[in-house]
């Protein structure tokens, strides 16, 4: 089925609003493409008045429009705009809220699109360069990630603050599902011993589970893991072996493995996967 859309003017109106967002969530559906969806987003964002409740709800699926079209820098910049300082003071309930997080989500999946991994094997030393590793949605107010000098080394610093029940993660994303054999790193927490593990996303979007490391302050913990030994998580359907992987996510799980809270930072270095 195809939908054509004919945009005219808009209407300075509540009614028509909402029934032109209707509409521009039914072109996106019903003719496979984002194009007619980004056009009559655009207008009705010309139209509405930033204080009113659409105009958030119309900027994320302007973003998500944007993305979904291959505008990536275009839609990030649109989320963005959603999910700043100054955006967190004009939230106003928690559909709000609930936008501003979800705004969040897709930017990290446009940044993992950016920075997508080409082939394996990689390796990151930090000496030469950066780490493609982006911070979750779920680390949103917890501190900086990037890499800097600590101590003798240079090395890719995750500042977090540890939460009961509350994951945080930095994530690498292969730009086709890759098949890695092996995953390494070194790592250090910076103010109290940390709980972290390695999960692998597979196509399907089944997780699985690294071993769980206990992370010192003192000194260096050296990981050499096989995915062979990544256990699926419980009641996952579909193949039961891991034979492709999307996403690859250190995660810190402190807050749900110890009694830890508040600031921490887990340090990493020679960061590889074969």
């Amino acid at each position: 089925m195809f939908l054509v859309v004919v945009v005219g003017a808009f209407a300075a109106d509540p009614a028509t609003d909402w029934a032109t967002l209707y509409d521009a969530r039914l072109a996106e559906v019903a003719d496979g493409t984002p194009d007619n969806a980004v056009r009559l987003y655009r207008g009705l964002l010309e139209d509405v008045d930033a204080a009113q409740p659409l105009y958030a709800m119309t900027s994320f699926w302007l973003g998500r429009a944007l993305l979904g079209a291959e505008q990536i820098d275009e839609g990030m910049r649109v989320l963005s705009s959603m999910t700043g300082e100054s955006a967190r003071g004009r939230l106003r309930d928690e559909t709000d809220a609930d936008l501003r997080l979800a705004a969040l989500v897709l930017l990290e999946d446009g940044q993992l699109r950016l920075d997508a991994i080409g082939r394996l094997p990689a390796r990151w030393s930090f000496e030469t360069g950066g780490f493609p590793a982006v911070r979750g949605a779920v680390g949103d107010g917890r501190g900086e990630v990037g890499v800097r000098r600590e101590g003798e080394r240079i090395a890719f610093r995750w500042n977090t603050s540890v939460r009961p029940g509350e994951p945080d993660r930095v994530t690498l994303r292969f730009g086709e599902a890759a098949v890695p054999r092996e995953v390494g790193f070194s790592a250090r927490a910076a103010d109290a011993e940390a709980v972290m593990r390695v999960v692998a996303v597979d196509p399907w979007g089944q997780r699985w589970f690294s071993p769980e490391w206990t992370v010192p302050t003192d000194d260096w913990l050296d990981v050499r893991v096989g995915v062979a030994s990544f256990v699926p998580e419980e009641g996952v359907r579909g193949p039961v072996w891991l034979d492709r992987v999307i996403d690859l996510r250190f995660e810190d799980i402190t807050g749900e493995r110890s009694d830890v809270r508040g600031a921490n930072a887990l340090i990493l270095d020679d960061v590889y996967v074969l």
